[in-house]
């Protein structure tokens, strides 16, 4: 009777209620694994990020960079080297241990005067007459002070003698007079001609000088 009515009544609206319930816990649960997915992905980048990211960023504030082993030994080898070389540098070497020793050249130092001051004496030494005086004129015509000729020993070749601090002028005067160079001695015997001992330079002509005339 009215008993029954009243359960009836309460069933209907339970069901309603379950019914009117259901969809909001449907849409909750979508609600949680879509949050779930969501974390899920959120994870995953944040990893691949992380693995990403160059190792030196990785270093922490403050902290400071350490070389690796073979930038200190390229380092290490760059300076061993530049020790060797600066201590073979200040000397070199020289067999036996020795010290070694310089050669030092000094160039003769030469005075030379003028030519119209340099003496000089033709001797003929030749049966050849007028030979020295011939020979006296050309050395003057060149600018040379020539003495007035005289006669000398017999020689076959021409010998030009001369005084200390006078080779210069004796090998200008062989060249003047064409002959060699070996003809140029120094004068070690003063007598070789008589009266010529204090001229610069003599000249003693030979039979050489004599062929030509």
């Amino acid at each position: 009777g009215a008993g029954g009515g009243i359960r009836t009544h309460d069933l209907t609206i339970t069901n309603r209620l379950r019914y009117q319930t259901a969809p909001h816990r449907l849409g909750s649960t979508k609600v949680s694994e879509y949050q779930r997915t969501a974390l899920v992905h959120s994870s995953r980048l944040r990893a691949m990020s992380e693995s990403s990211r160059p190792q030196h960023e990785s270093h922490t504030p403050g902290s400071h960079y350490q070389p690796g082993l073979g930038v200190v030994l390229l380092i290490l080898v760059l300076f061993i080297g530049a020790a060797a070389l600066m201590l073979r540098s200040p000397s070199t070497s020289h067999p036996g241990g020795g010290t070694p020793t310089t050669t030092t050249t000094v160039a003769s130092t030469q005075t030379t005067v003028a030519k119209t001051r340099v003496r000089v004496q033709v001797a003929n030494g030749t049966s050849v007459p007028g030979l020295a005086r011939s020979y006296t004129q050309r050395l003057m015509t060149l600018g040379w002070d020539a003495l007035p000729e005289v006669n000398g020993p017999i020689t076959n070749v021409t010998i030009v003698y001369y005084h200390a601090g006078f080779v210069w002028a004796a090998r200008e005067i062989a060249s003047d007079l064409k002959v060699k160079m070996s003809a140029v001695k120094p004068l070690r015997n003063p007598k070789v001609v008589a009266g010529a001992s204090g001229d610069d330079v003599i000249v003693l002509l030979g039979h050489d000088l004599g062929a030509r005339q």
